[in-house]
């Protein structure tokens, strides 16, 4: 499923005689045999005993391990990525009740479409696609959704998906049919999909109530999501909010629209919150939608960050959220959100829903253009 992992192969400068000469004939055997990730590492100024000795940080061995591990140590130690790593092979969360829900668990081709969306969550431009399955298992997702309203009791033709984060996305059944939507939880022999994770950094949880930057360091895991195997519209492909990251109880069906309040809106604004950009997949408008939050990636606890309800913040905070994204992203160690042309439109979305529940507003100033 993954690239073939390295293997390192250690000899220091004062190991046993012939050491080194022995590190480098395995290493030749097994790219000779098709492992080509196989490599001799000669470390000078050690000993069999010291050549591991990750404290030091000028061990050569820990430069080229963290190196291996892509690991910065700007965002936290050694011991704390380690420990991330080991959490993270027997998570909190798990897909087993997916796999224990008696549904026909079937295997699928893992083709270019499905790589693409699997890789959404890992791909960086130093790793492109560093997952690579042969094949998916997957149950129905409509199947799935009638079993959990027996167990429940709920029913209705809206699905509200909510994941571990808290992020949210609404679907209507009746417009899930057409494209054959299923459940994913396994790649290749791997069953429990949380284990595979992606951890990220940031710099502050509110830009106005934390005056200087405290790295810390967030676990987005992959879990079981929801694949289309016919091409979706793109309405109903939210990219990973909500898709991801699903438990068994992820799952609610009601006869009622959700996002009902947000249909009077007029549009591209109604496009803009719950398509476009997807804020109500984080954020709440309104009164409905999201609250997204962060994973602390030592235990997946939830931690601080949550995205508040647009019209709650500060008004100078949403004012250069909209027009100032690139220093407001730099600020709190994220990406940069493209509102683009829309910036303008999205503020003044949020100031006249402000004025509306009576929420403060900017005073003595003119918003800017986008």
């Amino acid at each position: 499923m993954r690239p073939e992992p390295t293997l390192v192969l250690l000899a220091a400068q004062s190991d046993a005689p012939g050491a080194r000469e022995s590190a480098e004939a395995l290493a030749a055997a097994l790219r000779a045999a098709g492992h080509p990730a196989a490599e001799a590492l000669f470390i000078g100024g050690r000993d069999h005993w010291t050549q591991l000795d990750l404290r030091d940080e000028t061990n050569p061995m820990r430069r080229h391990l963290l190196g291996m591990l892509e690991i910065d140590e700007t965002y936290g130690s050694i011991e704390d990525v380690i420990e991330t790593r080991r959490f993270w092979r027997n998570p909190a969360f798990s897909t087993a009740g997916f796999w224990e829900s008696g549904l026909e668990v079937a295997s699928y081709e893992a083709d270019e479409r499905f790589l693409h969306t699997l890789n959404l969550l890992f791909a960086k431009p130093s790793r492109p696609r560093p997952l690579r399955p042969g094949r998916y298992h997957a149950i129905d997702l409509l199947d799935f959704v009638e079993r959990r309203a027996t167990e429940t009791g709920a029913s209705g033709d809206y699905l509200t998906l909510t994941n571990v984060r808290g992020e949210q996305v609404v679907w209507r059944i009746s417009e899930l049919r057409p494209f054959a939507p299923v459940i994913v939880i396994g790649l290749d022999d791997e069953r429990e999909l949380f284990r595979l994770t992606d951890v990220y950094h940031t710099l502050r949880r509110y830009t106005w109530k934390d005056p200087e930057p405290v790295p810390w360091v967030l676990a987005r895991p992959l879990g079981a999501f929801i694949q289309f195997r016919e091409q979706p519209p793109p309405e109903l492909d939210p990219n990973l909010f909500g898709r991801v990251a699903l438990l068994p109880e992820s799952f609610a069906l009601t006869r009622d629209d959700p996002l009902e309040p947000l249909r009077s809106l007029p549009e591209p604004v109604r496009a803009m919150v719950t398509e476009e950009f997807r804020c109500v997949s984080c954020h709440q408008l309104r009164g409905v939608g999201a609250a997204a939050g962060h994973l602390r990636a030592t235990d997946a606890a939830r931690v601080g960050g949550v995205a508040l309800a647009l019209e709650t913040y500060p008004p100078e905070v949403w004012r250069r959220y909209c027009f100032e994204q690139g220093d407001v992203a730099a600020e709190i160690g994220a990406s940069v959100v493209n509102l683009g042309d829309r910036a303008g439109l999205l503020f003044e979305l949020v100031e006249t829903e402000r004025r509306r529940s009576g929420e403060p507003t900017p005073t003595g100033s003119t918003p800017p253009g986008p």
